[in-house]
């Protein structure tokens, strides 16, 4: 039942010059729940369906039926319909033509096609994580082992801050985080340019600076350290790295 619904639907909606879109915005619907109908998974409900007959100008019954039209009765000696590409076989009067719409049946035969199946990813070494970001144009990927890195901070931190008081400047520790993760791997096969560009440039700046700053009082002129930023991913992305 549902198939012929779906297909009746299918070929007044065209018929109509409508879009899912189209008809969905009419409907109230989303454009989902009117490919549900034409793929014949699921039905309009009472109110869509009233609403579908009025809009295409047809009963329900013919919305919903998929029936012949009965042909009319003819004598043997009667000719077959000259308008019709279809001969009338005039000893079979309940033989049934049936016609068909290319275009119909084309995506129809769409929808019923099988969607294949994702080849399965490779699974990643037991112990490593991989990581990919893309980083000024560069599409950057690298693996480096799973190390609760950042638990030990903190248990660092905790033990230097309840031990020793050394709550400060000792949260500096936590910007190392990232240091650790975007460390650059020069081993054989990396590509160098790339493992530089993913390197945390300005976190090792800001480092820099707090240490000096802290320790030595050198709050200026170091903050031309900064400077440093731009310089560092102009050399990079410029200059031939092998």
């Amino acid at each position: 039942m549902n198939a012929h619904v779906a297909v009746r639907l299918l070929a007044l909606r065209r018929q109509e010059g409508l879009s899912q879109e189209d008809l969905a915005e009419k409907l109230g619907v989303t454009r989902q729940a009117v490919s549900k109908w034409e793929r014949g998974e699921t039905l309009p409900d009472t109110d869509n369906l009233v609403t579908l007959a009025r809009l295409y100008g047809v009963s329900l019954d013919d919305l919903l039926l998929s029936h012949t039209p009965a042909e009319p009765e003819r004598t043997s000696d009667e000719t077959p319909c000259e308008a019709c590409a279809v001969p009338i076989d005039a000893t079979k009067p309940d033989s049934v033509v049936e016609f068909s719409d290319p275009a119909l049946d084309a995506e129809l035969a769409h929808l019923n096609t099988p969607v294949a199946a994702e080849p399965p990813k490779e699974p990643t070494a037991v112990g490593y994580a991989d990581l990919e970001f893309e980083m000024m144009g560069s599409r950057v990927r690298f693996s480096r082992p799973v190390f609760p890195y950042p638990i030990i901070i903190t248990l660092c931190f905790l033990a230097l801050g309840f031990f020793w008081h050394w709550w400060h400047p000792t949260w500096m520790l936590f910007l190392t985080i990232p240091l650790y993760y975007t460390m650059p791997d020069f081993s054989p096969g990396k590509d160098k340019r790339a493992e530089l560009l993913k390197f945390c440039f300005p976190v090792l700046v800001v480092i820099i600076y707090l240490l000096l700053g802290f320790y030595l009082n050198w709050w200026h002129p170091t903050w031309l350290i900064f400077c440093t930023i731009p310089l560092y991913y102009t050399f990079i992305t410029q200059a031939e790295i092998h």
